[in-house]
């Protein structure tokens, strides 16, 4: 039982690096073409400058939980394989499944909802 709990929190490791580095990647370009139209705003429209600075010193909240969608996506990943096992299904990789998913699914929503809120005047 140990050691199947230790290889889902492996492959679930493994999982989450690409969707971190997805995150990451994603932040670094926003920056990059922010910064880009600082300086363009710079050159042509000094008066613009200080709403941009504005912005890059406090950006919005994403939308979008990398956590929350990697937790979702392992989770179902999870629940999906289950239904290939030779074996019957365990109730206890079926409540690690579910569990996962459920927990994704929460961050993923109070994410949105924050975005929203934030968004709102």
């Amino acid at each position: 039982m140990m050691h199947e709990l230790l290889m889902i929190a492996l492959v679930m490791a493994v999982m989450a690096v690409p969707v971190l580095l997805a995150a990451e990647l994603r932040h670094v370009l926003v920056s990059y073409f922010l910064n880009r139209s600082i300086q363009k705003a710079l050159e042509t429209a000094p008066e613009h400058v200080e709403s941009l600075i504005a912005r890059l010193a406090s950006p919005p909240p994403s939308a979008v939980s990398p956590t929350g969608l990697g937790a979702s996506i392992m989770g179902g990943a999870f629940l999906i394989s289950l239904l290939f096992a030779d074996a019957g299904i365990d109730s206890t990789d079926l409540a690690i499944g579910i569990g996962v998913t459920l927990f994704g699914s929460a961050l993923l929503v109070t994410r949105w909802i924050a975005a929203r809120n934030a968004a709102r005047p």
